[in-house]
């Protein structure tokens, strides 16, 4: 009997043995595989994290150079707006709306950026300072319009070497009276010629959808600026004329295509803006 218990119990510290023998070779086992899990996965989560990375850095690369390239379009084809005149410009007394602000207002709400500099400037500044800033050219009250050849060769004088400009006909006169200097600017200057005397006794009120009084039909019959768009004076525009002449002057810039270049960059400055690291 007592032999019988023995080898129970030899038997039994020999299963024990193998036991703590599995167990050492499971968990020597289970570590190794862990340890070649974890060389595997570590590296996998290091990799997909250098990728986003150099997405982020290639995002931030993308923002910056269609930042740099919006800039550059705005200072390369409209570094400013440069205004010269007498003063059917400078006519900002007793108040009311100032047409240079006003287009440059509408310039800068819709093609450009807060980083674009845009100054207003007449003949009373020395306009070989802004030879480089986009020329819009409004004239008619102490100019001799009768002089034709006078008017266009001042009128250049402020064009200079510029492809790209804007020409503002006279506020006065009837159409009879502007005909020759008229004909003479449109052949000149063709589309970036605007003749406001023209429109502005035409379809003026309607596109404001103003009343037209017996005076106004009066005027625009022989071809005036109707005094509803004038003040007192018959010669300066009044608030309504000037806000109808900044929009005409806009549209007409926007027409030739003078903002193309900058409005393509911006869309796409926008949309880098607006792009995320999974674009």
């Amino acid at each position: 009997m007592f032999k019988n218990q023995s080898v129970v119990a030899i038997a039994l510290c020999f299963v024990f043995l193998a036991a703590i023998v599995g167990i050492y070779i499971h968990e020597r086992a289970e570590n190794a595989y862990n340890m070649e899990v974890y060389q595997r996965v570590i590296p996998e989560r290091e990799k997909r994290q250098a990728e986003i990375n150099q997405k982020k850095d290639a995002l931030a690369k993308r923002r910056e150079n269609a930042r740099l390239n919006y800039l550059n379009a705005a200072e390369t084809y409209l570094p400013g707006v440069a205004f010269f005149g007498d003063s059917l410009l400078d006519d900002t007394n007793g108040g009311g709306m100032d047409l240079r602000s006003t287009v440059s207002s509408l310039i800068r709400s819709s093609v450009c950026n807060p980083a674009t500099v845009y100054i207003n400037v007449t003949n009373n500044v020395d306009y070989s300072e802004y030879l480089g800033y986009f020329p819009i050219i409004f004239m008619g009250d102490e100019t001799p319009l009768s002089d034709i050849d006078y008017v266009l060769a001042l009128q250049r004088q402020y064009i200079g070497t510029h492809d790209r400009y804007i020409v503002l006909g006279a506020t006065k006169g009837s159409k009879e009276e502007m005909q020759y200097l008229e004909a003479a600017m449109e052949q000149a200057y063709g589309e970036r010629y605007i003749n406001i005397r023209e429109y502005m006794s035409t379809d003026g009120l309607p596109s404001l959808e103003l009343e037209i009084t017996a005076l106004d039909r009066q005027a625009m019959n022989e071809g005036r600026i109707p005094p509803s768009l004038l003040k007192s004076d018959g010669l300066h525009l009044n608030d309504n004329g000037k806000r109808l002449l900044a929009y005409l002057t806009y549209e007409r810039m926007s027409d030739l295509g003078y903002f193309d270049e900058i409005i393509s960059a911006k869309e796409i400055f926008d949309e880098a803006e607006e792009a995320t690291i999974n674009d």
